[in-house]
Parts: structure tokens; C-alpha cells; sequence
């Protein structure tokens, strides 16, 4: 049996190596990417001399007093998080749990990133609407390439905007 990515083993966080495939792309296979990732940013950069924290890119995801609607163009995520714990999702958190979020950012920078927000997809299900995180599951080396037949996915009647596969 073989197994892609079996639970408790990974290369690199994936929220820390999503931002870099569109590089890893153009540098490695000399083509530009076909599929654009998520605007992604992270809370600063790493420098010889440490981690340097981003005051401006902090100020654009959550200083919201020239638009008390910036929160809802926003996704947080602790880079460790798993299954959709420590993901806050602006559009659904209150003032209170967003100011809050912000200071444990500015704390430890590192280990944070930030997403534009994109709707996942809603299917009607038993007359309720649920929102959907589908994905194709593959296998990929270097004689063949294996998709699923069918998408995987999970499906929550949720108001948190949070939905995750694991």
C-alpha cells in the first residue's frame, strides 16, 4: 500500500509552502503556472538575522479604521493549525474575537498567514444549504499521474465559513 501524505508526516506545512509553488513552477518545469494561488501574505520575512516582522502588511489585514469592512476580505491561519483549528475566517468573527486575533498575530508574526477571502462552494442538501470544500485526490510520480474518479470533500451547515477535508 501507498500512501501520499498519511497523517502525522508532511515535507512542509502546507500553509507555509502553498505561497511558493507558482515559483517553484516557473523555476523547475520553465512554465508559468495555469492555476493562480489565493493572494497570500505573510506577516513578514525571514532575513538572515531572524524573522522581521511587516507592520504595513499587519496594518492591511486588520487595522480597520479607514474601512470597518476590511476584516471581511480576510483569512487568518496559524501555520501549525490543523483541520480547520486556529482558522479565522474575517467575515464570520465578531470585533471582539478579530482585535483579539490581531494581538496574538503581532506577538509571534512567524507563524501566521493571510488569505484574500473566496467563498467555497454550497450544496443543497435535505432542504438545508451546506458550504463545500470539494478536491480531487492524486497521486503523482515520475512514470504516472493517479486522480481520483471522484471529488472528496466534506460538507458542514456551518456559520463559522470554516469547512475542512482532514
Amino acid at each position: 500500500v501507498e500512501v501520499v501524505n498519511p497523517p502525522g508526516i508532511e515535507f512542509l506545512n502546507d500553509k507555509q509552502f502553498y505561497r511558493l509553488i507558482p515559483t517553484l513552477i516557473s523555476a523547475y518545469l520553465g512554465e508559468e503556472p495555469i492555476l493562480g494561488n489565493l493572494h497570500t501574505l505573510r506577516f513578514g520575512e525571514m532575513t538572515a538575522t531572524g524573522f522581521v516582522f511587516s507592520p504595513d502588511t499587519w496594518n492591511s489585514v486588520f487595522d480597520n479604521k479607514a474601512n470597518p469592512n476590511a476584516k471581511a476580505t480576510w483569512v487568518v491561519k496559524q501555520v501549525e493549525g490543523r483541520g480547520g483549528d486556529q482558522v479565522w475566517v474575517g467575515r464570520f468573527e465578531d470585533n471582539a474575537t478579530w482585535a483579539a486575533l490581531a494581538e496574538l498575530v503581532k506577538a509571534d508574526p512567524a507563524t501566521y498567514i493571510a488569505q484574500e477571502y473566496m467563498s467555497l462552494s454550497y450544496i443543497d442538501f435535505g432542504g438545508e444549504r451546506y458550504l463545500t470544500d470539494f478536491r480531487y485526490i492524486c497521486y503523482v510520480d515520475a512514470d504516472k499521474i493517479i486522480v481520483s474518479a471522484v471529488p472528496w470533500g466534506r460538507a458542514v451547515n456551518t456559520t463559522t465559513g470554516k469547512v475542512n477535508l482532514s
